[in-house]
């Protein structure tokens, strides 16, 4: 097809108009002579044409190839309207999810009263045997390190670790947190008043999660370990807690 399409060049359409000009004036000298080339030009006339069609349909699938190839990316995008909703699908996503790690921000504990199922589907993930693994930041709720401290306590046997991030503090305003699943996930949610109407999305996708993991790479390399396979650190929590109960 390339053979062919440098052969066939605009020059040639323009040759071959050329002569049929000349084939028109030629006939009002020559007419006997002009009818039998006009009569050799109908066939070659119809092969551009058919050529013609060939290149407009190759281009065509060429440029509809290369779109499809844009488009033909692995990505799902969901959103949930209340953090009950996230909950729903987070119970479904967490039975064959084999790591979750989770950013907290300036976390708030919420009551479990409020039908949130976060916790109990936590619990169960975790006591399934899969990774888990949390990142917090210093703040001056004292529940939040009650909380973390009650955890530590109640999968230290687990694959369950935490890290402080304690070289940020952020006291009154909520920030978005983060939940990456398998490697290939993000859920983003704030639990913030907004105006957009879904508070909590989820995107599947390879390369988006690599970003945010990246991430939380980075500030758990920054971070005070508190649990690892071998050791807990309960004594820093103790000492917060200590502290803002003064």
């Amino acid at each position: 097809m390339n053979v062919l399409e440098k052969l066939y060049s605009e020059n040639t359409v323009i040759a071959i108009a050329l002569f049929a000009s000349f084939v028109f004036f030629y006939q009002f000298i020559s007419p006997e002579n002009a009818k039998e080339i006009i009569e050799h030009l109908i066939p070659l006339f119809i092969v551009v044409i058919c050529l013609e069609i060939l290149f407009i349909r190759n281009r065509l699938y060429n440029n509809l190839k290369r779109l499809n190839e844009k488009l033909k990316i692995d990505f799902e995008y969901q959103t949930f309207t209340s953090g009950a909703e996230f909950d729903n699908y987070l119970a479904n996503r967490l039975d064959r999810a084999k790591s979750v790690e989770v950013l907290h921000i300036c976390s708030q504990t919420s009551n479990k009263m409020e039908n949130r199922r976060y916790y109990d589907i936590i619990d169960n993930y975790v006591k399934s045997g899969n990774n888990f693994r949390r990142i917090f930041s210093d703040t001056s709720n004292v529940d939040v390190y009650k909380w973390m401290k009650d955890d530590l306590l109640r999968f230290q046997k687990n694959k369950f670790f935490i890290h402080l991030l304690d070289k940020i503090k952020i006291h009154s305003i909520r920030t978005i947190g983060m939940m990456i699943i398998d490697h290939n996930e993000v859920c983003l949610g704030g639990g913030y008043v907004t105006t957009f109407q879904n508070p909590t999305i989820s995107i599947v996708n390879n390369s988006i999660a690599k970003f945010f993991s990246d991430y939380f790479d980075y500030l758990r390399d920054n971070s005070i370990n508190l649990k690892t396979d071998e050791t807990i650190n309960i004594e820093i929590l103790n000492k917060r807690i200590q502290e803002l109960e003064r």
